[in-house]
């Protein structure tokens, strides 16, 4: 069973054995030496032949802003792509290692926004390769070794759906292998239906392909970030299907589209390398917030089943408290640039709740705010953050309702607005009082650790520390 959290707590434990190694004979703490805090990369483990090894064959389920083409030359850019009719990529002959390797297990390499020798595919042995340097038969062997789930899974290609698990949902009262206090990923569809997605279950496979209420949707979510989005899947006017790569960019889960096999960063939900570079995915509001909590306010919540297919999968209720330790503690397990690293306004592993629009984004430290109703605005919209210190989640929304702009307070655990008096909870929905029933417009936004969201957006601010809309 291939999980990041296995790649992380392996690479942990290579770096304490390192660090016990470094320590003087006296017992005191070692010199630190003058060297970047990420992990090294390092090539493919040699057998005992010394040929390179081979990955471990996957489980098998039992029944838009124009690209830069880099051809060598980072002054160089081509023609803008349009988006559309996409089509899948022509198999054209694969190139050998390098940053201008071009064409590689049918993606086009010479499109990108990132150094490809950034891009680094997890062996899930305590070491990585980069994109630079990965065999084509590596490449291959190791995509959808974390195995998506697909709710079209019986429409795809056999060679694909061999390594895609189904999509079912139970009623939320059926879910015995969760826990109030366990964390979900919370998404209410266009036509009102509310669904509930287990960090344990998504811990394994990292991305769900879906239609909900007429719209075509991806609920992603990276455990070595803590970052949960549900993204709009239309690009182009076109339909785009995602795996997994099995690749991270700064230490962050890297999908791939089926149509065109672009590499796509998922806190950014942005298109990194192939012929969709620079084009974005459209987030979609959604939260992470305790199960208790989010059936409490959609009582007719379905559930993610743990019948995906798969029997070597053990799903338990799901936490990101265990990885954010290691992260604090610089075990990112797989290398982030050092600029990143030393942007000391918050730690590494601080849970932040995230706006963005376009290149410009603000960051919420949730450990700060605590249980708060924080009234500010954001690219000149006025709105509310609702936040709780005891799951570490929060929501924004719009303040204005049927016209009428509201200020809020927290009083006696509650959420209020100061107009009405009427009570509010963490999803924005009035609970009582002149406005119950009512529901606040949510924003799209982001929950992750702090160094993923200054990795996805290096111009932003943080709320308190930071002069700037939204602070």
């Amino acid at each position: 069973m291939h999980t990041r959290a296995l790649s992380l707590a392996i690479a942990a434990t290579a770096s304490l054995l390192i660090l016990v190694a470094c320590t003087g004979s006296d017992g005191g703490s070692p010199e630190r030496a003058d060297r970047d805090s990420t992990p090294a990369t390092t090539s493919l483990p040699a057998t005992e032949d010394g040929e390179r090894g081979e990955a471990e064959a996957p489980p098998t389920p039992q029944d838009a802003n124009p690209p830069t083409r880099a051809d060598g030359d980072a002054d160089e850019t081509s023609t803008a792509i349009e988006l559309g009719p996409l089509e899948a990529m022509p198999q054209e002959p694969d190139s050998g290692p390098g940053e201008g390797r071009g064409f590689v297990a049918g993606l086009d390499t010479s499109f990108r926004s990132v150094d490809l020798a950034d891009v680094h595919f997890d062996l899930f042995n305590g070491s990585t390769v980069s994109l630079a340097d990965a065999p084509v038969d590596v490449i291959l062997a190791l995509r959808d070794l974390i195995p998506p789930l697909d709710a079209s899974r019986a429409l795809l290609p056999a060679d694909v759906r061999e390594r895609v698990g189904e999509v079912a949902y139970i009623r939320h009262e059926n879910a015995t292998f969760l826990q109030p206090a366990n964390i979900v990923l919370g998404y209410v569809a266009d036509d009102g239906q509310a669904y509930a997605y287990s960090l344990g279950i998504l811990n394994s496979h990292e991305i769900v392909n879906e239609t909900l209420g007429g719209r075509a949707v991806v609920i992603t979510y990276c455990p070595l970030c803590a970052s949960g989005v549900v993204y709009d899947r239309v690009v182009g006017g076109e339909v785009l299907t995602f795996g997994n790569t099995s690749a991270l960019y700064q230490n962050d889960l890297v999908m791939l589209n089926r149509q065109t096999g672009s590499y796509w960063f998922q806190v950014g939900g942005e298109a990194v390398v192939g012929p969709l570079t620079g084009a974005r995915l459209p987030p979609l509001p959604s939260t992470l917030a305790p199960f208790g909590d989010w059936v409490a306010d959609h009582p007719d919540t379905l559930v993610l089943s743990t019948d995906t297919g798969f029997t070597d999968r053990r799903y338990d209720g799901g936490s990101f408290t265990d990885t954010a330790q290691f992260v604090d503690q610089g075990f990112f397990g797989f290398p982030i640039d050092q600029e990143i690293v030393d942007d000391s306004r918050l730690s590494s592993g601080e849970l932040v709740l995230a706006l963005n629009t376009g290149e410009s984004a603000v960051a919420y430290p949730l450990n700060t705010l605590g249980d708060a109703a924080l009234n500010t605005t954001f690219a000149g919209q006025e709105i509310v953050l609702f936040s709780s210190a005891a799951g570490l989640t929060g929501n924004a929304f719009d303040r204005r309702l049927n016209g009428e702009r509201l200020t809020f307070r927290v009083e006696g655990g509650a959420y209020r607005d100061d107009q009405t008096n009427s009570i509010w909870t963490l999803s924005g929905l009035a609970s009582g009082g002149p406005l119950a029933g009512s529901q606040l417009s949510q924003i799209p936004s982001r929950t992750a650790f702090w160094f993923s969201i200054r990795a996805a957006f290096p111009e932003v601010t943080v709320a308190g520390l930071d002069e700037a809309d939204g602070a």
